[in-house]
């Protein structure tokens, strides 16, 4: 079952991503945060 990661833009859009694991999902999540807070 694929995992999906959807990220909500500042600007309002919306992109999503699908990934084979979970663990591929939460570390592309986890890059996603780190770059928004900089």
């Amino acid at each position: 079952m694929p995992f999906l990661a959807v990220t909500l833009k500042a600007d309002g859009s919306v992109s999503a991503k699908s990934f084979d694991t979970a663990e591929e999902a939460a570390a592309f999540n986890k890059r996603a945060a780190t770059l928004a807070k900089h």
